[in-house]
């Protein structure tokens, strides 16, 4: 019997229910396997600094209340964390993030100006510190030789960064991604697949589809590819 920790990153939208890693937690456990699920967004510290990113947008500028930012404002969060995560020691940073958060396309030095970049990057600080100290707490309580995690445009940020940072608490973790994602974002083709989990090797499964099947094998140590057919059970690419 293995042991998997399922987890649930952030992300804003409070009305969705995580059905789809709920179910695979029922199906992986009639399978013999110990499942535990972890749901970020249950957390009121996570969910609170997310509210707080969009309270300081309305107040940085107000003319985007019209937008019903709480509502349209979701690929802008993701993306702001992307950049966060992955852009913010080159000298560009301001640029991207300005770029991604000026909605309506008004004049990019006037919306520079206004633009306070590092009240952001506080929040983000917060937020991850939270983040990181809720997984922490999850992989000091038990030993679990798996770590799997949901993702789609909204979680990316989330998703990446939980497994890259449990990785690195414990290197000897398999980690797992899957989840709409795999099947609607990144895989137009095999190889920006190949491209993705190169540029993210923290990463040791990707399952494109879904996945009850394929979890079980990964779990039962029954297949060692890196990106999974869930249907075929094998690997998307010719090794």
């Amino acid at each position: 019997m293995s042991s998997i920790l399922l987890i649930v990153p952030h992300f804003w939208d409070p009305i969705c229910v995580p059905l789809g890693v709920s179910s695979l937690k029922t199906y992986v456990e009639g399978e013999g396997h110990h499942v535990d699920l972890l749901d970020l967004n249950t957390n009121d510290q996570i969910f609170k600094l997310q509210k707080k990113y969009f309270l300081t947008v309305l107040e940085m500028f107000p003319y985007m209340e019209r937008w019903n930012i709480f509502r349209n404002g979701t690929e802008m969060l993701s993306i702001h964390q992307l950049l966060y995560l992955n852009a913010r020691s080159k000298p560009y940073y301001p640029d991207l993030v300005a770029e991604v958060m000026n909605m309506d396309g008004r004049n990019h030095s006037n919306f520079c100006e206004r633009l306070s970049v590092k009240v952001f990057d506080a929040i983000f600080d917060e937020l991850y510190s939270s983040v990181e100290s809720v997984i922490k707490q999850e992989l000091q309580q038990k030993d679990y030789q798996f770590i799997g995690c949901h993702l789609n445009n909204s979680t990316w940020a989330g998703s990446t960064h939980c497994l890259k940072y449990a990785k690195n608490l414990n290197g000897r973790i398999k980690t797992i991604v899957g989840g709409p994602g795999p099947v609607m974002g990144i895989t137009s083709s095999p190889h920006e697949v190949e491209d993705f989990m190169k540029k993210n090797d923290f990463i040791d499964h990707f399952v494109i589809g879904e996945g009850e099947k394929a979890l079980v094998k990964i779990l039962n140590n029954e297949i060692s590819a890196k990106i999974i057919d869930p249907v075929l059970l094998k690997s998307v690419l010719e090794d």
